[in-house]
């Protein structure tokens, strides 16, 4: 077995997609991503929201409190202080074995903001384009409301910002914690519906954000291979 299977999985996926900005998955991720957007027309999406926000229970409180989590800065500014202080300790210990860990703090670190910063600018870009009413600002009788290209925060609903941090983050963390993959990406999940019971998006908007989320540093794992920067997962 490989010593860095990370590594191995990085080599062969560049093996598999030399000269290729997207992979047929990752293709089929972004149209999977557009199709979410067309169901999220349907009835279904605003009954749930609208259930969601009325239900009154000890669940959907416990979900409302935990969608302040997908908040990037949580991510940003953890993760950039880590960074930070990671970079001046390998310059002050001299023990090889410190280094080495701290050199993998590094790379970790830089993956996880790479993935939260860049999948939430595209995040963005996506809700300026689609201009999707969010649904308090849904007016009556109507399923859905799109307006594209809009500047205004009522209409920038999908794709869920909040969810596309949470899944761009847990994919890099699930990588390298494995062992506490499924708490992390329950805690993803359970941020993502916290926005509907929240009244902030609906549940297309959510699906989309995962989506863009999970592709995006999914992606950025190859691309941060190919240069060197790999994170091995903790064992």
């Amino acid at each position: 077995m490989s010593a860095n299977p990370l590594a191995e999985a990085g080599a062969h996926r560049r093996a598999e997609t030399e000269g290729r900005w997207l992979t047929r998955w990752q293709i089929a991720a972004y149209e999977g991503l557009l199709a979410s957007a067309v169901v999220g027309s349907a009835w279904f999406d605003l009954w749930l929201t609208q259930f969601m926000v009325r239900t009154d229970s000890a669940l959907f409180d416990a979900l409302r409190a935990a969608e302040d989590m997908g908040d990037s800065k949580w991510f940003l500014v953890t993760a950039g202080c880590w960074l930070l202080g990671c970079l001046m300790l390998t310059r002050l210990v001299t023990d090889p074995g410190v280094i080495t860990r701290l050199k993998w703090l590094v790379r970790v670190q830089i993956w996880l903001i790479a993935a939260v910063a860049v999948s939430g600018i595209v995040a963005n870009v996506f809700k300026w384009i689609f201009g999707r009413a969010r649904p308090a600002y849904l007016e009556d009788g109507r399923a859905a409301d799109w307006t594209l290209f809009n500047s205004d925060w009522g209409f920038q609903s999908y794709p869920s910002g909040h969810t596309t941090t949470l899944f761009s983050a847990a994919f890099v963390l699930a990588a390298v914690f494995p062992r506490f993959r499924w708490f992390i990406w329950g805690c993803a999940v359970a941020g993502s519906l916290g926005r509907i019971a929240h009244g902030a998006h609906f549940l297309s908007d959510v699906i989309a954000g995962a989506l863009l989320g999970g592709v995006t540093a999914w992606w950025l794992q190859g691309y941060l291979a190919r240069r060197g920067v790999t994170a091995e997962p903790v064992r």
